[in-house]
C-alpha cells in the first residue's frame, strides 16, 4: 500500500496526504518493522503516524508505543497518531490494549494508540497493509531523499515562525 492509502485508511480519513516513511533520521528508535510517516490534512494540518508492526502482541508494547510517539513528538515538534499492527492474534486469555496507562506518586502517563488486528481483516487487505513501504529496501533511496525534503521544509517552517 503506498503510503497516502495507507495513511488514508489507517486514520479512516480521505483528506490525509502522506509522505515516504522517515527512516534514518529515528533509526536510533525505530527497529526494523517501524515506519514513521509523515503525514498532512487541510483539517489535522502536519503530524506523524508512528506504526509499529508485531508478529504477536506482548505487554510491554504500550510502554513502547509511548515512547515511540513521546520521541517523534519531540525530535519533530509534530503530533502523533500512534498506530499498533498485529499480525497474529495473541495466546488464551491475552487482551490487546490501546492504550498505555502508568501512574506513580499520583502522577499519570497515558497514551492511546489504535490496534489493527491483521488476522482478523480479509487477507488481500492484511498482506497489502503488511507491506508498508518502509519494509521494501529498493525503495530506500527515493525514501531517503523524501525524508530530508520533508526535513529541509519543517526546519524552514521552524526559521519562519
Amino acid at each position: 500500500m503506498s503510503p497516502n492509502a495507507w495513511a488514508r485508511w489507517a486514520t479512516g480519513r480521505d483528506d490525509i496526504i502522506a509522505e515516504a516513511p522517515l527512516d534514518q533520521e529515528f533509526q536510533w528508535v525505530t527497529r526494523r518493522t517501524d515506519a514513521l510517516i509523515p503525514c498532512n490534512s487541510e483539517s489535522t494540518g502536519p503530524f506523524l503516524m508512528p506504526t509499529e508492526l508485531l508478529l504477536r502482541y506482548n505487554s510491554n508494547v504500550g510502554r513502547r508505543m509511548r515512547a515511540y510517539a513521546a520521541l517523534a513528538e519531540e525530535k519533530y515538534d509534530l503530533p502523533t497518531y500512534p498506530l499498533l499492527l498485529v499480525m497474529l492474534p495473541p495466546g488464551e486469555n491475552t487482551e490487546i490494549s490501546d492504550r498505555y496507562e502508568k501512574e506513580f506518586l499520583d502522577k499519570k502517563a497515558v497514551q492511546e494508540y489504535r490496534v489493527v488486528k491483521l488476522w482478523e481483516m480479509d487477507r488481500d487487505i492484511s498482506s497489502e497493509s503488511a507491506k508498508i513501504e518502509s519494509a521494501r529496501p529498493h525503495h530506500r533511496e527515493r525514501r531517503e531523499r523524501q525524508s530530508k525534503r520533508f526535513l529541509l521544509r519543517r526546519r524552514r517552517d521552524a526559521e519562519k515562525s
